[in-house]
């Protein structure tokens, strides 16, 4: 593998120091092109339009051992998410209530991955709290939203749109945007399977066992 003239060559000592570390998506045509090999970890991804909640439900499927996702969201939201050994998921009783937990989560090293499922944008100054959180832990926080401009893009490291054809990388660090995938690359196929509801101290009981 060439290096890019970014990061030195794939295998090198000063390769494991400088190539910053992902939490890979499981889809090899984003993580060869995502400079962190997948999401960013203490950072902020966000992941827009009608597809996202369906290819963030993918990627929790396909979250390599050991790492572990947590996936949060009020009842009043249609969950996409189906539970494996890896990922967890967590309702809370309203939108409110997900920042009074996010905080303990996100620094809780159990989970490489915590997803927010959010159905209204925040205003800056919420965002700006979410960035602030993201960066002083070790995951990755992935907001999922159907409307557009959910989260400043400027707060955030990463950044995928998706319409009903293509994924579009609109932000990512170091590369050339936007970046195009076709939807058939990527399974977001919608499944009928719901998982189970976790408290989030269940969830933590079972991660700790």
């Amino acid at each position: 593998m060439q290096a890019s003239g970014l990061f030195p060559v794939e295998g090198t000592a000063l390769s494991q120091i400088t190539r910053p570390l992902g939490v890979a998506t499981g889809f090899s045509v984003l993580d060869d092109f995502l400079p962190w090999q997948g999401l960013p970890t203490g950072g902020v991804t966000l992941i827009e339009g009608p597809l996202a909640p369906r290819l963030a439900r993918r990627m929790c499927a396909r979250l390599a051992h050991p790492q572990r996702a947590v996936w949060i969201h009020s009842v009043k939201m249609r969950p996409f998410f189906q539970e494996t050994a890896n990922c967890f998921r967590l309702q809370v009783p309203a939108e409110a209530d997900l920042f009074n937990v996010l905080p303990g989560i996100l620094q809780d090293a159990a989970f490489s991955c915590v997803i927010l499922q959010l159905s209204y944008p925040l205003n800056r100054l919420k965002a700006l709290e979410l960035a602030r959180l993201a960066r002083a832990s070790h995951a990755s926080l992935v907001i999922i939203a159907k409307s557009e401009r959910a989260l400043p893009w400027d707060l955030c490291e990463l950044v995928i749109e998706s319409n009903e054809d293509f994924l579009s990388v609109r932000k990512a660090q170091h590369r050339p945007v936007p970046f195009w995938v076709p939807v058939e690359m990527i399974e977001v196929a919608p499944s009928p399977n719901e998982s189970p509801v976790l408290s989030w101290w269940n969830a933590l009981e079972r991660v700790h066992s």
